[in-house]
């Protein structure tokens, strides 16, 4: 390799303006290619570098050549840093406003539990993310999630207007009388559910009662109070009612526990796979408690009986209790 000093110090000056001169072209092109992260940062940069290459220019000696050198590599190594830096924030706000539309998105859309999850296992390796194909992929499957979630949305404002539709021809086909409405969910209550199994037992179709507890009322009632309790009972019925077909009927029994009348022809081994889908739902509520938001899990227990394997309307009644008492 050829010395700068030993060509100054032989005095070969050819060799030495070319060096010189290459020496000087590569402080130029530093200058002209720094990354321009800041305007004002990137002109005080290329400036500095530019006085350092004039200085080797006109070094008489090569320990000027030496300082002049250094004092670019540190221009370099300083400038390189603040850069670094600012990607490093740069990729922290990203990674925030991502963390924050995933949040925003799973409390909007609870119910596709699989864009859900995937956004969850999105917000978690974004934070591992480092290279530019890491975040195209990320970028990728984003889009997939955020398109799941929106058919889901579409899904449920479907679903959202056969119930209204539902539940307005219910409201003209009740009677007037309040006290057979039960005053939490707005739902039949335990008198008329008796009356619709009395008459759904009779032979000729296959009917079956879907009872449907949900756990942990009675702790959430001691723990938060009886609204919180009926708002969590109140959401959890209305979504069993957009999963229901329009044939079926749904019942507040008593307590944490909701019933169905389900008309179908499969055997009841088909019907129970059925109505464990239909709560099998993962549900969470966010309620306001003491000035502060709590997350609440909403779980449910189910049974399935078939009204026509059963004699009398009392035995029903005593499957339903007997279940009850168990799950609640």
């Amino acid at each position: 390799m050829i010395s700068l000093k030993r060509l100054i110090e032989h005095g070969n000056d050819d060799a030495t303006s070319h060096l010189l001169r290459a020496c000087s072209l590569l402080m130029e092109a530093i200058a002209i290619h720094a990354v321009q992260r800041d305007p004002v940062a990137y002109a005080a940069f290329r400036d500095s570098i530019r006085q350092h290459g004039r200085g080797i220019e006109n070094s008489e000696s090569s320990d000027q050549i030496l300082v002049a050198a250094g004092q670019v590599i540190q221009a370099m190594g300083s400038y390189n840093r603040e850069i670094e830096t600012c990607i490093r924030m740069q990729a922290g706000e990203l990674q925030e406003m991502v963390h924050m539309l995933s949040r925003t998105m799973l409390e909007i859309t609870r119910e596709s539990a699989h864009a859900g999850d995937n956004l969850a296992r999105i917000e978690k390796e974004l934070d591992a993310t480092a290279g530019l194909d890491d975040l195209r992929l990320m970028k990728g499957r984003l889009r997939d999630s955020l398109q799941s979630i929106a058919k889901e949305s579409f899904r449920q404002r479907d679903a959202a207007k056969k119930v209204n539709a539902g539940l307005h021809a219910q409201l003209r086909a009740a009677p007037a009388d309040n006290s057979l409405i039960d005053g939490v969910t707005g739902l039949p209550n335990a008198s008329e559910l008796e009356r619709a199994i009395e008459a759904a037992i009779a032979p000729g179709s296959i009917t079956y009662v879907a009872v449907l507890c949900m756990e942990r009322l009675s702790a959430i009632n001691a723990s938060f109070g009886y609204g919180v309790g009926d708002r969590l009972l109140l959401q959890f019925a209305q979504d069993v009612a957009q999963r229901l077909s329009g044939n079926d009927r749904l019942f507040r029994w008593r307590g944490p526990t909701l019933a169905a009348l389900l008309n179908r022809p499969e055997k009841i081994h088909d019907v129970r796979i059925e109505v464990r889908h239909l709560i099998g739902q993962r549900r969470e509520q966010v309620v306001e408690f003491q000035g502060r938001s709590v997350l609440l899990p909403v779980a449910a227990r189910c049974t399935v009986i078939c009204l026509q394997e059963t004699s009398t309307i009392e035995e029903t009644l005593d499957q339903i209790n007997a279940f009850v008492a168990v799950a609640s």
